[in-house]
């Protein structure tokens, strides 16, 4: 891990928390924007990033060390994770303690912990499915539907059940508790409706673009789940809600997010209810699909500009439909 003496002082520096293939588009995005790129984890599958620091990006505390003992520490500007677990906390911890902008760390706990998710919802009045964990859960008394998901999930959908039946909920709990990194299964109550994806690009607390589509949830013939993929959603349908979006909104603002944050929930004629929320772009190749032509927006570079105090108006907005999050009174 030691740093050749020949690199310039002046050389700018981003950190991509994780070197896997999810990764390979914004380290493209940040060589392309000037950088040079130190990738941090136990892989690193691109040939452009410039260093390489082989330690696991769970372990906070280490990756936070050796960085901010590295002789690089004062030439970072940026710190860029994209992931759906643990190495988000990595990242927003790191930009922290570096000074620099950065995911939302209660934000960053939500995307990677169901519990805190809920926890979260509670706090700010956020419709989100009921949930029990196993221990607390008198599936007797209940009856329908419920959906039992790892809580601690390291792949979309995966370990993902909706059962309905005693035997059913007891083979979904184990099943999810060997796909969550704790161990834990959450369960929660089964809503109707159309699944919902936001995609929010925030600077401190403001969300300054916003696009949105319909996620296809296919449900397959042994209660699990798979993605069907995106399609563009209808103008206008997606702010039927607007008590729900004024509090995401004041969420938001309260804790200065700055980056991308994607919504995932579900609206039915009782409202929007929230399922999951992801700092960052997501790992699911969602950003691929719709960056450039399809969204009129390079998704990656504009979380970069983002996070590195560019101002919005060089980001190079398409025009927009309309606000997503209405201002809070």
């Amino acid at each position: 891990m030691s740093i050749d003496s020949r690199m310039s002082p002046t050389t700018r520096w981003a950190v991509s928390i994780g070197g896997g293939t999810n990764q390979l588009p914004m380290i493209a995005a940040a060589k392309r924007l000037g950088y040079s790129v130190l990738v941090i984890g136990q892989e690193n599958a691109s040939a452009s990033a410039d260093l390489h620091f082989a330690i696991s990006t769970f372990d906070t505390t280490h990756v936070c060390d050796e960085i901010l003992s590295s002789p690089l520490r004062d030439q970072i500007g940026v710190v860029l994770t994209r992931s759906s677990g643990p190495a988000l906390l990595t990242g927003s911890e790191l930009a922290r303690r570096l000074g620099l902008r950065g995911h939302a760390p209660e934000l960053a706990a939500a995307s990677v912990d169901k519990a805190q998710l809920a926890r979260l919802c509670r706090e700010w009045n956020i419709r989100t499915p009921r949930s029990w964990t196993p221990a607390a859960l008198t599936y007797r008394t209940r009856g329908g539907e419920l959906v039992v998901k790892p809580n601690q999930p390291t792949v979309g959908k995966v370990g993902v059940r909706r059962v309905s039946n005693l035997h059913e909920l007891d083979l979904a709990i184990s099943e999810a508790g060997r796909r969550s990194l704790d161990g834990a299964a959450v369960i929660q109550e089964s809503v109707p409706g159309l699944d919902i994806t936001s995609l929010l690009l925030v600077n401190e607390g403001d969300v300054v673009w916003q696009h949105h589509f319909e996620e296809r949830v296919v449900q397959l013939a042994d209660g699990t789940f798979s993605t069907g993929g995106h399609s563009e959603l209808g103008e206008g349908l997606e702010l039927a809600d607007t008590d729900f979006f004024t509090r995401i909104g004041g969420c938001v603002r309260e804790f200065r997010h700055t980056g991308f944050l994607l919504l995932s929930y579900r609206s039915n004629a009782e409202g929007s209810f929230l399922y999951e929320i992801n700092t960052g772009l997501a790992g699911d190749g969602l950003a691929e699909r719709f960056s450039g032509a399809r969204t009129g927006l390079d998704l990656f570079k504009a979380e970069i500009k983002m996070l590195t105090l560019q101002s919005p108006e060089t980001i190079n907005f398409p025009p927009s439909h309309h606000r997503l999050v209405p201002e809070v009174p």
